[in-house]
């Protein structure tokens, strides 16, 4: 998964269930976002895992990886570089509970989003998140930055993928075309 984001976290993920209810022979997380990696480790590491028996087993098969995946024409040189991330570190006072979920590979794609989370802390906190203050909560990140088959090859210990589920700001479709 490519842009896992809070993969099997939220229970409301369709695809949750499929993953914690069947055996695999490996699942790769790929996340760019630091914060949220460091969410997806915690809970991975927390994880049961019920096998078709009925016996529960701890889920070491499933990895999270830190990295952006990009095409291959990225700035970062893919597979060799470092590429910035932006995230927000703003929340409570009336923003969305996802609001520390926001990040991208762009400030203006976080800075962006500041008007509307203003508008919600306005309209259901206290109103003290101003547009300065959001704005001063933009934090920026560097991140390895891999093509997709850059990154599957770091996972030797994993089997070859059987699917691959991809969302990464658009970008996805040109993330498949250079693969063979």
């Amino acid at each position: 998964v490519v842009g896992a984001h809070l993969f099997t976290a939220d229970h409301n993920d369709p695809l949750r269930q499929f993953v914690v209810t069947r055996s695999f022979g490996g699942v790769l997380l790929v996340e760019a976002s630091p914060p949220i990696t460091h969410s997806l480790r915690a809970v991975v590491a927390n994880m049961s895992i019920e096998e078709h028996d009925g016996r529960t087993r701890k889920q070491s098969l499933i990895h999270v990886s830190s990295a952006a995946v990009v095409p291959s024409d990225h700035n970062c040189r893919a597979d060799n570089g470092t590429t910035p991330f932006f995230t927000l570190l703003a929340s409570g006072a009336g923003l969305p509970h996802w609001s520390t979920q926001i990040g991208t590979l762009t400030h203006w794609g976080v800075a962006s989003q500041l008007p509307f989370l203003r508008s919600m802390s306005r309209s259901h906190g206290d109103g003290s998140w101003t547009m300065e203050r959001l704005h001063n909560s933009i934090v920026r990140h560097e991140v390895p930055c891999r093509t997709l088959r850059g990154e599957l090859r770091r996972h030797t210990e994993l089997p070859p993928p059987a699917a691959v589920l991809i969302d990464v700001e658009g970008f996805d479709c040109r993330i498949v075309a250079d693969e063979d």
